[in-house]
């Protein structure tokens, strides 16, 4: 109980000092970085008139991730699959994606996601989007086998094309997304399944932009059934209060969040920079959603803290059975939507 005492106390206490020094240095950052965010203006500009087929420059939340290769060796492939029941034409999916997705235009009369018809580009140290030279649809939506294969793919197989597809790089000059098929899937020993496949890279949006694509736009669920985050109402005197301590609370937060990030445990015993990839996959047996609503409603507490207890449930388990030592604490980041997400493609978080 010392030990960890004493590790709290230090812990706070490096908070504390890490804060105070970014207090005293932020004007110093103020300096460094504005000529980055005018250098970032200027080729904005610039781009206009040396290169004019080039379009939007990358927003900086999606750069962070664009500069992930995508053509080469990617880390940040995401890949999320939807069983159907029967089959599907797929000639006909194809053409209403097209049309009703990919050529989807905005108030303005301008498509709403051309980043569906395009791919990163660097300029000048900045990345942009730029247009495929010829965009073909019957690339990016096709089946993943031979079109006139006969084969009967079991679950563990469909598991294993999910991991091959998350680290698999995209075709050169092509704008990092693609719907597979796989027909006739053994699925829970029922009838064969059509599993659909969507591969995209994280640069190209983020998982709630995907959601709204695949529930809303493909399958015609309405968002409105989808669980929302509650909003908490504050007083007049706490808006006040936040808006007083934000200039200390936030950079304290911030700081806080690297001290506790930096935690020491057989869990991570090899730093992040040694690790061949950011993640990996492990797949368990399908866990009923009626289930997990029942323990939620059993133990009056939210969906999502059922999912994170049985997530750490887990991973104590697999310590425990490989000898490790588990800790009190692990840190783990959780990425959340931002309030406001707009209804196109983009990485809001």
């Amino acid at each position: 109980m010392a030990k960890i005492t004493l590790q709290s106390i230090s812990n706070q206490a490096l908070s504390i000092a890490f804060t105070i020094l970014f207090l005293i240095l932020y004007p110093t950052f103020i300096i460094l970085f504005a000529p980055v965010y005018l250098c970032r203006l200027g080729v904005s500009m610039l781009k206009l008139i040396c290169r004019p087929d080039l379009d939007k420059m990358i927003v900086t939340r999606s750069s962070i991730l664009a500069i992930d290769n995508p053509y080469k060796s990617p880390k940040w492939n995401l890949c999320v699959w939807l069983t159907v029941d029967g089959d599907v034409n797929i000639d006909q999916f194809r053409d209403s994606f097209y049309k009703d997705i990919i050529l989807r235009e905005s108030q303005q009369g301008k498509l709403a996601d051309p980043e569906f018809q395009q791919y990163y580009y660097k300029w000048l140290g900045f990345l942009f989007w730029k247009w495929e030279d010829n965009f073909d649809v019957k690339y990016h939506v096709r089946p993943y086998f031979e079109p006139e294969t006969t084969k009967v793919t079991t679950l563990e197989e469909i598991t294993e094309i999910i991991k091959k597809l998350t680290w698999s790089p995209f075709k050169e000059k092509t704008s990092p997304w693609e719907f597979l098929f796989v027909p006739k899937c053994e699925y829970d020993s029922r009838e064969p399944k059509l599993v659909a496949l969507f591969r995209f890279h994280h640069g190209l949006s983020d998982g709630f932009s995907i959601l709204r694509l695949l529930l809303n736009k493909v399958c015609g669920v309405s968002m409105g059934t989808i669980a929302q985050p509650e909003n908490f109402s504050k007083s007049r005197k706490r808006r006040i209060g936040d808006l007083l301590t934000f200039p200390f609370l936030a950079p304290y937060q911030f700081c806080k969040m690297l001290v506790h990030a930096l935690d020491r445990n057989d869990w991570h015993k090899i730093k992040d920079r040694d690790l061949a990839r950011p993640f990996n996959f492990a797949f368990s047996e399908r866990i009923p959603t009626e289930f997990v609503k029942a323990v939620k409603s059993m133990h009056d507490v939210s969906f999502t803290a059922v999912v994170i207890s049985a997530i750490a449930g887990g991973i104590r388990k697999a310590m425990i059975q490989e000898g490790l030592k588990v800790p009190k604490n692990i840190s783990a980041g959780v990425p959340v939507p931002m309030p406001g997400h707009p209804t196109k493609m983009r990485n809001h978080l």
